[in-house]
C-alpha cells in the first residue's frame, strides 16, 4: 500500500456531520455549492449553511475556491478573509477558472475544449472547473490538468451510466439524495426527456421546483 510523505497531496471530501468535529482547516478548501440540505438534523438553512462554512473560517491560512454562479458560496465569500479564489460558468471579471468561447480557461490560459470533458451537464462541467483550479493553485501544470479531465469519466452513483440496451441508456444518479441534485440531472439530458425513478427519505427539504422539473424534463416517474 502506498504511503503517504510531506510531498504528496491528501484529497478528503467532508460531510456536514464531519465538518463540526474539525480543529483545523486546509491548505486549499473547495465549495461546489452551499444551498439547504438534511434539515432533519439542522432545523434550519442557517444553521446547515453555518456548519458548512466551518471548513473556510478555518482555512483563513490558505486557499479558499468558491463557486461564483453559486449564491450560498458569494455570501460566504463577501465574509471571509484570505486567500479567495472563483470559478464560475457565466463568465466575469475575476475568475480564476471558467468557461470563454467553448473552452475551459485558468487565469486566461486555455485547458481544453468543453467537448472534451466526458462528463454530462452544466453542473458538472462546473466540478471541473472547481478540480482544475484546486490543482493549479497547488502548482499542478496545465498539460496535466487537461489530460486528467479528459480520462475523467466519473464515479460510481453520480451520473454513471451502468448499461446501454436496444438504444436505452441507464444511468445511476442515486448519489443526488437532495432536489437540487436532481434537477442538476435531470438538466442534464436536456433536451432528451427521460424516465425518471425516484424515491428516499425526506430532510424536510421543498420539493415544488423538483416537481416542476420532473414534469418538463421526464416523460415518465416511477416513484419507490
Amino acid at each position: 500500500s502506498a504511503t503517504l510523505t510531506h510531498d504528496d497531496w491528501a484529497v478528503l471530501e467532508l460531510s456536514e456531520l464531519q465538518l463540526p468535529t474539525i480543529s483545523r482547516g486546509a491548505e486549499v478548501a473547495v465549495y461546489t455549492n452551499i444551498g439547504a440540505d438534511h434539515l432533519d438534523r439542522h432545523g434550519t438553512a442557517e444553521a446547515y449553511r453555518a456548519v458548512k462554512a466551518r471548513l473556510a473560517e478555518l482555512s483563513s491560512d490558505g486557499t479558499v475556491i468558491l463557486n461564483a454562479d453559486d449564491a450560498g458560496c458569494r455570501e460566504l465569500g463577501a465574509r471571509l478573509d484570505g486567500d479567495v479564489r472563483w470559478y464560475g460558468l457565466d463568465g466575469g471579471a475575476g475568475l480564476g477558472a471558467s468557461v470563454v468561447d467553448g473552452a475551459v480557461v485558468l487565469d486566461g490560459e486555455r485547458v481544453l475544449g468543453v467537448d472534451d470533458v466526458r462528463l454530462p451537464g452544466r453542473h458538472m462541467l462546473g466540478n471541473v472547473l472547481a478540480a482544475a483550479l484546486a490543482a493549479r493553485v497547488i502548482g499542478v501544470d496545465v498539460p496535466a490538468i487537461a489530460a486528467a479531465i479528459r480520462d475523467f469519466r466519473g464515479v460510481a452513483h453520480r451520473l454513471e451510466t451502468v448499461a446501454e440496451r436496444a438504444g436505452v441508456r441507464y444511468v445511476n444518479d442515486s448519489m443526488a439524495t437532495i432536489p437540487d441534485a436532481a434537477i442538476a440531472a435531470l438538466e442534464a439530458f436536456e433536451p432528451r426527456r427521460v424516465v425518471l425513478i425516484a424515491g428516499g427519505q425526506g430532510k424536510g427539504l421543498a420539493y415544488d421546483a423538483f416537481a416542476e422539473a420532473v414534469a418538463d424534463r421526464a416523460r415518465a416517474v416511477v416513484l419507490i
